[in-house]
């Protein structure tokens, strides 16, 4: 089974929005929405793999973000791909969306309780079931 190691981060508001990543245009996997973030690349750390992503996909500093906090490791077995995605996962506030230079995808705003049910990659959907208790 392949293992993928990832850090993907959720940023959040007030009002329980988050901002997710439209894949429906590059999805790999059939995934019509997911978390910004990556693989990691060679020796890099947690940290150095999602400043790198958030830099590339939003074109913003991880130093800029504020709240930025590890919310936990979440490791899923995918058996119809072959794969163990294993997720490091954090959570900061909203960045101001007018300073987001977006070069994967487009952003999407959603309301937290209602990505529950969008088409993501397997264990995303539980994953934010967990965000959501945390942050209510």
């Amino acid at each position: 089974m392949e293992i993928s190691d990832v850090a993907i981060i959720l940023p959040y508001n007030e009002k329980k929005e988050v901002l997710f990543q439209d894949r429906k245009k590059i999805s790999k996997n059939g995934e019509e929405y997911g978390f910004f973030g990556g693989h990691k690349e060679g020796n890099e750390s947690t940290e150095e793999t999602l400043a790198r992503e958030l830099k590339e996909e939003l074109g913003i500093d991880i130093k800029n973000l504020e709240g930025l906090e590890f919310f936990k490791q979440f490791n899923t077995k995918i058996p119809e791909w072959n794969k163990e995605v294993k997720r490091a996962v954090f959570l900061c506030k909203m960045p101001d969306l007018t300073k987001l230079n977006v070069e994967e995808g487009k952003i999407a705003i959603i309301n937290l309780k209602d990505t529950f049910n969008l088409k993501m990659v397997p264990g995303d959907s539980e994953l934010l079931k967990e965000i959501y208790e945390y942050l209510t």
